[in-house]
């Protein structure tokens, strides 16, 4: 599938939630287990907001993360290896790596 890379250097991303959630695989419908990377890696799930200059979105991203993750709300968030994935008229995204520095 195509893929788009997103040049994360022009965005402030700021985590919208504090806890991810898991990534689920469906299967006709039907919710299965959680989803993994190439690697085994567990997939989470985490909402971010990117703030311009006259107006705020919020983009789900999807990564890898062998624990469950959690962020510091409405703290800047680094996001390695973004990428936006086109699909009919939705866009996923899916990073390398999210981190944060505590306390920020």
């Amino acid at each position: 599938m195509r893929t788009i890379p997103v040049d994360t250097q022009a965005l402030n991303l700021l985590a919208a939630v504090k806890n991810a959630r898991a990534a689920f695989d469906y299967v006709d419908g039907a919710r299965g287990a959680q989803s993994q990377d190439d690697n085994g890696v567990p997939l989470w799930s985490v909402t971010l907001m990117t703030v311009g200059e006259d107006a705020a979105e919020t983009i789900t991203v999807k990564f890898p993360s062998a624990i469950e993750p959690s962020f510091d709300l409405m703290k800047p968030v680094k996001v390695t290896g973004l990428v936006a994935r086109p699909v009919g008229d939705k866009v996923y995204f899916r990073a390398d790596a999210l981190s944060q520095s505590k306390g920020q």
